[in-house]
């Protein structure tokens, strides 16, 4: 299941590539009225965003091509946008590509007659993008979904075509931490592990012995891992991470599942340190708990998705305890 984490976009700054756009409060709107509008107008927030999701409400009212739709990873030679409208169609997906002296956009994919479209009624859009593949929703039900990979990274906004009066509000922003890679390492800590321990003739024991194998694993594939940082302090105790790694903005947390390991106690307490750790001064955003089940229990899946839905928790990761 893909995570996906809201940007605070208070402080961004909005620019108008064309048409007149205007901001009240929290809600954008596009109007033909008061001046020339361009074939495509975008209005685009300073923040970039590879892999991610943009939602928000949309309205469209009577003119132009009856179109709202999100704009996302838009730079100088062009970008997607998906949403209500355009191409006769009711839902669109669309690329816009800038050529050297004209800007061309295609349908990636349609659904729908202009005619189903409802103006001035409330469309509560979606779209998620990770890598070549592209989905969008309307009030969570997956209308679109396609697959390019002509730009995989640039800005996010909002896009209309010519003489159109669009609103957006309720606009928020989603990405994907960078982990993938890290979780693959960290899921195939059984298989890595096996033959050391075949040789050693023992098992792993605690999470000093966890650490001491995961360290070697993990700096062999990113050479920024701290060991041990000192993170400061929150309230009356000092907070100290098992792993840091910079480059992803993410604090690796180890912990061992015995037979005697309670793990009602067990949650309380990574919910409690998840606080703690990101209270302190720290650049890290991201948490991933990694959990060796030394004792092979069964873990139910409420014991993960509690911790998934804390705010800086980007994955869980429990592996199989390995047996000489």
């Amino acid at each position: 299941m893909t995570m996906f984490r809201e940007i605070d976009l208070r402080g961004s700054k909005w620019l108008p590539i064309a048409g007149n756009w205007k901001i009240r409060g929290s809600t954008y709107t596009h109007s033909y009225e008061g001046g020339a509008t361009g074939p495509f107008n975008l209005f685009i927030c300073d923040r970039i965003l590879k892999d991610g999701a943009v939602e928000g409400t949309i309205r469209v009212f009577p003119g132009g091509d009856n179109s709202g739709r999100l704009a996302f990873r838009y730079g100088p030679n062009g970008c997607y946008y998906a949403g209500v409208g355009g191409y006769r169609a009711q839902y669109v997906i669309v690329k816009l590509v800038r050529e050297s002296k004209r800007v061309v956009s295609f349908g990636l994919s349609l659904t729908g007659q202009e005619s189903d479209i409802k103006h001035n009624e409330p469309y509560e859009i979606r779209v998620e993008f990770i890598g070549d593949k592209i989905i969008l929703k309307s009030s969570g039900v997956k209308v679109l979904e396609t697959r390019d990979n002509w730009f995989n990274e640039g800005n996010v906004g909002f896009e209309t075509f010519g003489p159109t009066t669009a609103e957006f509000s309720n606009y928020k922003v989603f990405e994907v931490p960078p982990i993938s890679h890290l979780l693959q390492v960290l899921e195939s800590f059984p298989y890595t592990i096996k033959r050391d321990l075949a040789y050693n003739k023992r098992e792993l024991s605690d999470e000093k012995d966890v650490q001491r194998v995961l360290y070697m694993i993990l700096r062999s594939h990113y050479s920024d891992l701290v060991d041990e940082e000192i993170l400061g302090k929150f309230g009356l105790k000092h907070y100290q991470d098992d792993f840091g790694i910079p480059s992803l903005d993410t604090i690796i947390e180890v912990k061992v599942i015995r037979d005697n390991t309670n793990l009602k106690e067990l949650q309380d307490q990574l919910m409690v340190d998840s606080i703690g750790y990101f209270k302190t001064m720290t650049g890290y955003r991201h948490l991933v708990y990694f959990i060796y089940n030394k004792a092979n229990r069964l873990v139910e899946s409420s014991f993960v998705s509690a911790l998934q839905s804390l705010d800086p928790v980007a994955a869980v990761v429990i592996v199989p305890g390995v047996k000489v």
